[in-house]
């Protein structure tokens, strides 16, 4: 009779504690998308030293070598071409945008949209010499 309570009790304890020991042992899903912001920071870097010539689905710059660089979304990854350079791998959508002098990337994975600031369109106007300058000069 012992026996038969005791093993009683070790099955009600080990039914009790069943659900919280199926909570300790699931693995639950955490999405990730560290990925994405990398992306465009990468991107921002390939940008700080070029020169945007077009904004658009696709973005079109070139490098200080003068060398025509196409960034486009293709096959859910933003690639940089001629290479196909992958900047940011599957994701489902991804445009550039201009808003004012800035350039903006949007990229959409799964239901969560992003939008970063990735560069800008801003030219340096040629600058102008000082007439004070060659004054100081020619009294030299």
């Amino acid at each position: 009779m012992i026996e038969v309570l005791l093993a009683l009790s070790i099955t009600l304890a080990i039914l009790l504690n069943c659900a919280s020991i199926v909570k300790l042992c699931k693995v639950k899903y955490i999405p990730y998308n560290q990925d994405i912001p990398t992306g465009a920071k990468s991107l921002s870097s390939y940008l700080m030293t070029g020169t945007i010539t077009e904004v658009g689905d696709d973005l079109h710059f070139k490098d200080v070598l003068g060398q025509g660089f196409t960034v486009t979304y293709d096959n859910n990854r933003l690639v940089k071409k001629p290479g196909y350079e992958i900047i940011i791998f599957d994701i489902d959508e991804a445009y550039f945008t201009k808003e004012r002098d800035f350039v903006f990337l949007h990229v959409r994975r799964q239901d969560l949209n992003y939008k970063y600031l990735v560069g800008e369109c801003y030219k340096q106007k040629p600058k102008e010499e000082d007439p004070d300058e060659d004054q100081d000069d020619s009294q030299s």
